[in-house]
């Protein structure tokens, strides 16, 4: 997503877990933001300080020094100033959603974070006068319909994920209110059947 001087939206996402920074980079990536992970506290001060982001996103417990230190050191800069941080935790509770908004943060999510969740997080902060109300993903996914692949080469294919359906491109067209049977796979583990 661009802002309206089209530059890219630039997250960068600050947590201890190697997985969580693939998951929610990737996450954030298919919402069509950048974004750059961190380890830690301090890269992620070195990476804001090379490009201001649009957003950070952190965990309360970073090596090194807890989430609230960590945007104490982001308003101490003048160039992150103004910077929003999200904090997510594994043990959110209203009285640290409280201590953490008061702290000046944009939010606070649980973990495991899930994507709806992120999603209504991050968009009134990265796209505040957006009409972007629901969450739009390109992909590229592999389908089957009616017992047979996809042309995946040739561009068929899931390619769009919304909340209001899925739109699956195909070089082959069906007569209106045709039933047919598709099958998505996701992961080598969730596969959605659909007849």
């Amino acid at each position: 997503m661009t802002d309206a001087s089209g530059a890219a939206r630039f997250v960068i996402v600050a947590d201890n877990d190697a997985n969580n920074l693939v998951i929610m980079s990737m996450i954030l990536q298919r919402l069509e933001y950048l974004a750059c992970s961190a380890m830690n506290a301090e890269r992620a001060l070195e990476l804001a300080n090379v490009s201001a982001p649009s957003l950070i996103i952190a965990d309360m417990n970073l090596r090194g020094m807890t989430g609230l230190e960590l945007m104490s050191r982001v308003r101490q800069q003048p160039g992150t100033r103004t910077v929003p941080i999200i904090f997510m935790t594994r043990e959110l509770t209203p009285e640290l959603e409280g201590q953490c908004l008061q702290a000046g943060a944009a939010g606070c999510l649980n973990k495991p974070v899930q994507v709806d969740d992120l999603y209504r997080m991050v968009r009134p902060v990265l796209e505040p006068g957006s009409r972007r109300r629901n969450i739009r993903i390109q992909t590229r996914l592999s389908v089957i319909v009616d017992g047979a692949p996809l042309d995946f080469e040739r561009g068929e294919c899931a390619s769009m994920l919304s909340a209001n359906g899925m739109y699956i491109r195909m070089l082959k067209s069906y007569p209106l209110n045709t039933p047919v049977s598709i099958q998505i796979s996701f992961t080598d583990r969730l596969s959605l059947r659909r007849p």
